[in-house]
């Protein structure tokens, strides 16, 4: 999860989904604003931010030989900036 202000992303590793939510003032309540998907997504599990772009790392959890599987980062617009 990445927290900025009140917007906190998500992300959904078992589909593959990135989920955008708009918190109240305390914090405790959140509203979907985006929900994004993309074929490169492998069961994502981290997310950075480098100014307009989030990076999200791929863990590939149902590789059936994890120790020749490619392993990426994803690269998406933020979906709050370019919606």
């Amino acid at each position: 999860m990445r927290l900025e202000g009140r917007t906190l992303y998500v992300v959904r590793n078992t589909s593959n989904k990135l989920a955008v939510l708009r918190l109240d003032r305390s914090g405790t309540v959140g509203r979907l604003t985006a929900e994004v998907s993309d074929p490169r997504f492998d069961a994502p599990t981290a997310l950075a931010r480098h100014g307009d772009t989030l990076y999200r790392t791929n863990a590939h959890f149902y590789s059936t030989d994890p120790a020749n599987t490619e392993y990426a980062i994803t690269a998406i617009p933020d979906p709050v900036r370019h919606p």
